[in-house]
């Protein structure tokens, strides 16, 4: 019921994860199929077993089928897990122009040795384009 429905797309995570883009989508559908396979092939099971055993015996049957299903379950989990302890690998070190941009982001760059005087304006250094203030206060 609810649980079967919320871990479905996990499940599907997990099996989209096992393989390879190339062959994801096919071993998705084939998961989907088997889950649609086996909803019909257990109900056929299920209606079996109660009208030879009784309804108690379709929930202890079913159990035990789970149940046998579970060490393949547990060697498959960790077979796909990742190391406990693996190793980060560490990052490449920093070329100087990358170390400064860095230093730069985290406020902790030295004040450069050379400050550009911005004192004066591209308007100024270029007489072509320098006006002055009367001329401006004149111009129509």
């Amino acid at each position: 019921g609810f649980f079967a429905a919320s871990v479905n797309p996990l499940l599907v995570l997990f099996v989209a994860d096992l393989f390879p883009a190339s062959v994801r989508a096919s071993a998705v559908g084939l998961w989907q199929t088997s889950q649609q396979l086996g909803g019909v092939a257990s109900n056929a099971l299920a209606s079996a077993v109660l009208t030879s055993a009784g309804w108690r015996a379709v929930f202890s049957r079913s159990g035990a089928i789970v149940l046998s299903f579970a060490p393949l379950l547990a060697i498959a989990f960790m077979m796909t897990a990742p190391p406990k302890h693996a190793e980060t690998p560490s990052p490449a070190p920093l070329s100087d122009d990358k170390r400064e941009v860095s230093s730069i982001e985290a406020g902790t760059a030295d004040a450069p040795s050379q400050v550009p005087d911005t004192s004066t304006s591209a308007a100024v250094a270029d007489p072509t384009i320098a006006t002055s203030a009367p001329e401006l206060a004149q111009s129509p």
